[in-house]
């Protein structure tokens, strides 16, 4: 049943295909990093700001891509989930819109495996509660 609901990625080209255009005001602010200050916020938010990179990489905003990417760095060092990523290389390939997103798809499905072997179930679910709560805000704001 899940696989036969729309990915959040595939959700944005269909609102881009429908003439959606890009808007910085549906982003969550770079700046808000500082407000998530336990696990609970830092996982929501980890998978809101999951979406919103999906969506400034769909639309080609590089600069917002990679402050979203630091942030992401951020908040997966206070979750402890950081050796998943190396930003580096994901800065690397923020042009390459399938190479991006791939690695970032294994990389949260290497996250919530570990999360699960951790018996921290709890920060996976809110990771993806936060990726369908932005997905359906933008949604409904387009």
């Amino acid at each position: 049943m899940l696989e036969s609901i729309l990915s959040p990625f595939e959700t944005y080209i269909l609102l881009k295909d429908a003439g959606a255009k890009y808007d910085t005001i549906l982003l969550n602010s770079p700046n808000n990093v500082k407000n998530y200050n336990t696990d609970y916020k830092r996982a929501l938010n980890f998978g809101v700001y999951n979406i919103d990179l999906a969506y400034t990489h769909l639309y080609d905003e590089q600069q917002a891509i990679i402050n979203i990417l630091t942030v992401l760095r951020e908040l997966s060092m206070g979750l402890e989930i950081d050796k998943f990523y190396d930003f580096e290389i994901f800065r690397k390939i923020t042009r390459d819109k399938i190479a991006l997103i791939e690695a970032l798809a294994l990389n949260n499905q290497r996250i919530s495996e570990h999360l699960q072997e951790e018996k921290r179930n709890d920060i996976s679910a809110l990771t993806m509660i936060g990726s369908w709560i932005e997905t359906l805000y933008f949604s409904c704001s387009v």
